[in-house]
């Protein structure tokens, strides 16, 4: 699940590369 969830955001990062930094800032903040 954590990995589809992953490559979707890869995804949607390669079409708005804002919207990946996003996704990782909230990976960070879920995990950290």
């Amino acid at each position: 699940e954590f990995q589809a969830l992953l490559a979707a955001e890869e995804r949607a990062g390669r079409t708005d590369p804002y919207r990946s930094v996003a996704a990782l800032l909230h990976l960070c903040g879920v995990r950290g």
